[in-house]
């Protein structure tokens, strides 16, 4: 992983890949917006293992939740706010997310951040997978008592 990418989650272990979002239409800014495998330079690795294999079917229901949720609406040039949309996904999506993933020995996280080439700007956002460290309890899971 690169110099100025997030720290992994706190019961993170080994980086698994990760899903990139975008929407629909000639340039993936309009609704509905999904994270899907990488479609664009500068994505890292979709997620790969027999924990992800196992993990990937339970995953679709709730990528499709991502959308209305996230409620990507446009910002500066038709633009989704992918701040605000970050915000909704990690208090109401991720926790099941993570739950999920807790389930097949894995946890993730969502990043945003701006990619710049010297003439434009673009925002990203990613769901980064991760296998959730040996002694780690999975996020978004009832806690032990």
């Amino acid at each position: 992983m690169g110099c100025c990418q997030q720290k992994a989650p706190e019961n993170a272990a080994d980086y698994v890949g990760e899903l990139q979002i975008t929407g629909s239409g000639v340039c993936g800014c309009s609704k509905p917006f999904r994270f899907k495998k990488r479609f664009c330079c500068g994505s890292g690795p979709a997620p790969a293992g027999k924990e992800w294999d196992a993990a990937a079917p339970g995953m679709e229901a709730l990528l499709d939740e991502v959308d209305s949720i996230g409620e990507f609406t446009p910002a500066c040039c038709k633009i989704a706010d992918f701040d605000a949309a970050k915000k909704k996904l990690d208090e109401q999506w991720l926790p099941k997310v993570q739950a999920h993933l807790g389930q097949h020995g894995l946890t993730a996280d969502i990043e945003v951040f701006w990619v710049y080439n010297g003439q434009s700007s673009s925002q990203e956002m990613r769901l980064r997978v991760f296998t959730l460290r040996g002694d780690a309890t999975p996020l978004g899971a009832p806690a032990a008592e």
